[in-house]
C-alpha cells in the first residue's frame, strides 16, 4: 500500500524533459517517451492544481489528444465555491470564477490547462512546428488565432474533420519548417521559393498570349529544350531566352510518365510539334537541345532517327542554397525581378513542381518528384543569363535592333547617366542580398555582385536607370 501511494503521487520532476523540457520525443528518444507514458499510466489521472496541469501537457507531448482532452475537461469540472476545504478526493476542477479548485485554489493550475490546450493545438520544440499534434476528436473543427510558436512565428489557423484548411503564418523570419496534415506544408513558410509564391500572379501566362507576345519578337528570342530522360519520368521543357531584355518565357513541356512511351521515338516528335505550334516562323536548326548526359541513348536515338543534334547540359553541383553562386540561389534571385520569367499555363506539371518545391523535414532539399526543378537548374547552369538595363532613353540609339546587349553598350548608357561602372566590371555569379532584405526581397546589395541598385540621387535623377538580374 506505501509503495502504491508513491507511484500515485502527483510529482513527477523525472519527467521534467519530457515536458517543459525537449529532451524525450517520441521521434529521437522512442524508448524514453514510452517509459514515460509508462509513469503516467501507473500515477493515474486523480490529482490536481499544477500537478493535472503538467499531466495534460505531458500526454500532449505524447500526442494522446483524447487522454489530454479527457484530463482537461477534468480540470473544468465544476466545483461549487464552498468546496475549498483541504480535500483532494475529487480531483480538483473549476470555482464559479475559473479559479482552479486546488483547495483553496492554485493558479498553476490554470496557466497549466492554458498551456496545455496549446500544446494540444501547436508544438514546436522538436525544430519545426507541428500543427493539431494532439487533437481530440471533441474539437474536430475550430479554429485559433496568435498562438506563438519558437523562433517568433504567429500562428492562425482552421481546421474541420481534423484537417488543417486555413493557414496563416506571421513572422519576421522568411523561412519555417511546418508540418500539418502528416505533410509539410507545400507553398507555405517551408517553401523553397517563398518569391514565386508571392509573385506567381504576375508569372502565369495564358498560353495564346505567350504566342502573340513572341511573334514580334521572335528574331531576338533565342529557342531551347531542355530533356530529362527518365524512364520513370521523362520530362522537357521548352522555352525562350529574349537576348534583349533578358526574359525567359516557358512556354510548354512534356511530363510523361508511361514507361512505354519514354522514348526518343514518341518524344521528340511531340517536342517538334509544340514547337511549331508555337512559333512557327522558327526552324528546327535554331533551336538549341540540351539534355541530362546521364541518358546517352538519347542523344544518339534522336540524331539516328530526326537529325537533330542535343548538347549534354553542364553536371549540376550540390544543391546547395546557402551558395550564392549555386544555380538555386540565381533561380530565386531572378524569379525577383519583375517580368524576368513567365510561365505558360500549359506548363501544368513544372507549376505544380514550384509549388510544392518544400523543405524536407530536416531542412534539406527535397531530391524527388523535381524533374521539371532539375531541369530549371539545369537551365541556370547553361543558359548565360545575361545582366541588361532598362532605361528610360530610347533602346535604337544605342542597339541594333536584335542585337544583344554587349559589355561595351552597358559602360556607354552607364557613362551618359553619369553611373559609376565598377559593378559591372566584374559580371560574375556572385549575388548579394541585402542584411536587412531576404528572398521577398526586391532591393539588391550594390556591395560587388551583379546585381546593382543606383543612388538615390540616380533613382530620382531625370535619367532614371535601374538594372534588373537578366
Amino acid at each position: 500500500m506505501l509503495f502504491r501511494s508513491v507511484s500515485q503521487s502527483r510529482y513527477k520532476r523525472h519527467l521534467y524533459g519530457l515536458y517543459p523540457g525537449t529532451h524525450v520525443t517520441l521521434t529521437q528518444t522512442p524508448a524514453i517517451a514510452n517509459a514515460a507514458k509508462k509513469t503516467l499510466e501507473i500515477k493515474g489521472d486523480e490529482t490536481t492544481g499544477w500537478s493535472k496541469g503538467w499531466r495534460i501537457n505531458l500526454w500532449a507531448r505524447l500526442k494522446d489528444g483524447e487522454h489530454a482532452y479527457k484530463m482537461y475537461r477534468e480540470l473544468l469540472k465544476f466545483v461549487p465555491p464552498d468546496e475549498t476545504k483541504e480535500n483532494y478526493t475529487n480531483m480538483g476542477g473549476t470555482y464559479p470564477n475559473l479559479l482552479d479548485a486546488h483547495p483553496p485554489f492554485q493558479i498553476d493550475g490554470n496557466f497549466g490547462g492554458a498551456a496545455a490546450v496549446a500544446e494540444m493545438l501547436v508544438q514546436s520544440h522538436t525544430g519545426y512546428i507541428e500543427l493539431l499534434p494532439a487533437i481530440s476528436k471533441a474539437w474536430n473543427t475550430g479554429s485559433v488565432n496568435g498562438l506563438k510558436a519558437r523562433g517568433n512565428y504567429e500562428i492562425n489557423m482552421a481546421w474541420n474533420e481534423g484537417q488543417v484548411t486555413k493557414l496563416v503564418i506571421k513572422s519576421p523570419n522568411p523561412i519555417a519548417k511546418v508540418l500539418y496534415n502528416g505533410k509539410y506544408i507545400q507553398g507555405g513558410a517551408t517553401a523553397v521559393m517563398p518569391i514565386w509564391h508571392k509573385k506567381k500572379k504576375q508569372i502565369l501566362k495564358p498560353y495564346d498570349f505567350l504566342r502573340e507576345y513572341v511573334k514580334k519578337d521572335y528574331k531576338k528570342i533565342d529557342w531551347y529544350t531542355f530533356s530529362d530522360p527518365a524512364q520513370s519520368t521523362f520530362a522537357v521543357l521548352l522555352l525562350g531566352h529574349h537576348r534583349t531584355t533578358g526574359q525567359l518565357i516557358f512556354f510548354d513541356e512534356i511530363y510523361e510518365k508511361d514507361r512505354e512511351k519514354t522514348s526518343a521515338g514518341y518524344i521528340w516528335p511531340s517536342v517538334q510539334s509544340k514547337r511549331k505550334r508555337f512559333v512557327e516562323t522558327v526552324d528546327s536548326d535554331e533551336w538549341k537541345n540540351w539534355y541530362d548526359p546521364a541518358a546517352s541513348w538519347f542523344q544518339v536515338d534522336v540524331w539516328d532517327r530526326f537529325q537533330e543534334a542535343l548538347y549534354p547540359a553542364k553536371k549540376l553541383k550540390a544543391k546547395n542554397e546557402k551558395d550564392l553562386n549555386s544555380p538555386i540561389s540565381r533561380v530565386k534571385d531572378f524569379f525577383a525581378q519583375k517580368d524576368a520569367v513567365w510561365i505558360g499555363s500549359n506548363c501544368v506539371n513544372f507549376i505544380k513542381e514550384l509549388d510544392e518545391w518544400s523543405y524536407t523535414k530536416d531542412g534539406k532539399l527535397p531530391d524527388v518528384n523535381d524533374h521539371c526543378i532539375d531541369l530549371l537548374l539545369y537551365i541556370f547552369n547553361n543558359i548565360h543569363i545575361s545582366v541588361t538595363p532598362e532605361v528610360e532613353i530610347t533602346y535604337e540609339d544605342k542597339l541594333e535592333r536584335g542585337q544583344s546587349v554587349a559589355i561595351a553598350n552597358i559602360n556607354d548608357l552607364l557613362h551618359e547617366a553619369g553611373l559609376q561602372k565598377d559593378p559591372f566590371m566584374h559580371l560574375g555569379n556572385s549575388l548579394v542580398l541585402d542584411e536587412k532584405e531576404n528572398d521577398y526581397g526586391d532591393e539588391w546589395s550594390d556591395s560587388g555582385g551583379s546585381h546593382f541598385v543606383p543612388s538615390k540621387r540616380d533613382r530620382l535623377s531625370k535619367k532614371r536607370v535601374s538594372f534588373d538580374a537578366a
